[in-house]
């Protein structure tokens, strides 16, 4: 079985060692669980109540035995360590097992059972260690793509064995076949066997595989139908593995003398009544399955590759159609411009992840008034920069928002007060620091003060690029020109020109000449409205799949000309 730490830290390469009260800050976090989910009970370490109260939780430390007779008191469990039984309670909303190994721990299976939304293992380890809200999801997610088992359920004939062909060719895994692994054990095939030593002798050799299956990892296991009879068998697939029911309608269904229990349409009926319920309880993701086996396989990649935040179909007569997410730094960069501009923009397809919510919340505090509905955000303009009343600026966890807004906020003489969490201001910082009259951290809070002047501006070239788009969105409404001098090596140009881009979607002209940025002042920016282009790097694994499969993906959503960093491997994949 994958030792999951050290898998975390070749992706991240992160060798930090795991914190349980962090994990738990930081899983809370990323899962949007707040206070207002109720009353928290923790069990096995006290510690991880102070740190849920420090966040604002109405939280009490208790022993298992306080618990049960609490239990109407609690709407989320945080256990470590306790052995728990779930049944005794009757109106829980969350459970978040302390216990890093394996994926899915048992306390999470149980709670999955009873549909209670539970936390724990793998995710709680990469909280532990990884404290960037990107480089977490992109761990996460390759993780999953790579490492944890995709398990699929299902009714005989629902496309288990061919789904999971598909998936092993697409994912470059091995697939295991239960079904015939049995044939291969037994020597015979199923039905003999059936009829020769009944179906009790060959669901103890199912048992035994399953148990087998509990500590390897990396495979696409197709499962046979009635696996989901015994609860044992499931917990040792579901411990290391993300289950998927592939939900066939009865009339696709195929009757077969070679499986016993569904040689017949009637027994087929029979087996779904049976079993329906159960397949619904231990699967993870539904994938309906009336199409060829193609579709389902593509749209269980479509998850592991996007989270769900992607959305895959197909026609009957193909190609595939791939809608990719929106790019969150277009997003931070329209977003902030819509801001400087004088009226009203209208911005679509905007992702709202925790990074994004940082920039329009700090917007509100420049003077910008933003809505938000569902995927649209409406801006209207600060219209200057005397609205700030000197609060504190709150930039979560984001880097780019931190980086972005300084010089914005700086201009309106106060004293700018940043906060965040996490390491946000452990970050390098030092480009700013000789531009500004103040710029110190004290107590957890970053002090600047000092606007700037149109003039020249020396910039490192490997450093982040944030600081350069910081400069870039403040220059052009200055009374004069500038020029930016970005010295050598000049290792982030494909994210200067996406902000030069962006601000010349605004109206806003800089011209990028070599390692030089000439930016006239005196502009203004004129509000757009504008659809945010797709995020490449969501793209590639399509483009890929869609060149090494020689078939044809339509990746909706995306600019050809964009200067996205992703965009030159998308193009060659394009072009193959």
């Amino acid at each position: 079985m994958a030792d999951w730490l050290t898998e975390i830290q070749n992706i991240t390469g992160i060798i930090e060692s795991p914190d349980k009260r962090r994990g738990l800050t930081r899983l809370l976090k990323v899962n949007h669980i707040t206070p207002e989910i109720g009353k928290a009970a923790v069990t096995g370490n006290k510690s991880l109540c102070d740190a849920l109260i420090q966040q604002g939780f109405d939280c009490a430390f208790v022993s298992v035995e306080e618990l049960y007779e609490r239990e109407a008191e609690f709407a989320v469990i945080i256990n470590d360590g306790e052995e728990i039984d779930l049944h005794r309670f009757t109106d829980l909303r969350c459970v978040i097992d302390m216990k890093e190994e394996p994926v899915r721990t048992e306390l999470m299976f149980e709670a999955h059972k009873l549909g209670i939304q539970t936390y724990g293992g793998l995710e709680l380890l990469a909280c532990e260690v990884i404290s960037d809200d990107e480089q977490y999801e992109r761990c996460i997610m390759e993780l999953i793509r790579k490492k944890v088992n995709i398990v699929l359920i299902g009714m005989p004939s629902a496309g288990k064995t061919m789904t999971g062909r598909r998936l092993a060719k697409l994912l470059g895994r091995k697939q295991y076949d239960m079904d015939s692994e049995v044939v291969r054990r037994i020597g015979m095939s199923i039905a003999d066997f059936f009829r020769l030593h009944g179906e009790a002798a060959f669901r103890k050799i199912e048992s035994d595989i399953c148990r087998e299956l509990r500590d390897i990892d990396s495979l696409i296991i197709s499962t046979g139908g009635g696996v989901i009879k015994n609860d044992e068998n499931m917990r040792n697939l579901s411990a290391n593995g993300i289950v998927f029911l592939l939900d066939r309608s009865l009339d696709k269904l195929i009757a077969s003398d070679t499986r016993p229990l569904a040689s017949t349409i009637e027994a087929l009926e029979r087996l779904l009544e049976e079993r329906w319920q159960l397949y619904k309880m231990y699967s993870d993701i539904t994938i309906r399955n009336d199409d060829d086996y193609d579709v389902s396989a593509d749209m269980i990649v479509e998850y592991l590759c996007g989270k769900k935040k992607a959305v895959i179909g197909k026609a009957d007569d193909k190609p595939a159609e791939v809608i990719i997410p929106s790019s969150k730094s277009l997003s931070h960069r329209y977003l902030i411009c819509g801001a400087l501009a004088e009226g009203r923009t209208v911005l679509r397809n905007v992702a709202l992840s925790d990074d994004i919510m940082a920039t329009i919340n700090c917007l509100r505090k420049l003077g910008a008034d933003i809505t938000v509905d569902d995927d649209v955000v409406t801006v209207e303009g600060i219209n200057g920069f005397d609205k700030y009343d000197g609060s504190v600026i709150n930039c979560n966890e984001s880097g780019s928002t931190l980086r972005f807004l300084i010089p914005l906020f700086a201009q309106s003489g106060r004293l700018c007060l940043f906060s965040g969490r996490g390491r946000l201001l452990e970050r390098p910082l030092s480009v700013y620091e000789d531009l500004f009259e103040v710029f110190s951290k004290e107590n957890d809070v970053l002090k600047v003060q000092g606007k700037l002047s149109p003039g020249k501006y020396e910039v490192r070239g490997d450093v982040s690029s944030q600081f350069i788009t910081g400069l870039m969105f403040l220059l052009p409404l200055l009374d004069g020109d500038s020029v930016i001098e970005v010295r050598e090596p000049f290792e982030s140009r494909s994210y200067v020109q996406l902000t030069a881009d962006v601000l010349r979607e605004y109206g806003v002209s800089v011209l990028l000449e070599g390692n030089t940025l000439f930016i006239p002042g005196n502009q203004k920016y004129h509000p757009v409205d504008h659809v945010i282009e797709g995020d490449d790097s969501q793209a590639e694994f399509f483009a890929a799949e869609a060149a090494l499969n020689k078939k044809r993906i339509t990746v909706k959503g995306m600019d050809h000309h964009s200067h996205q960093s992703d965009h030159s491997f998308i193009e060659m994949f394009r072009k193959a």
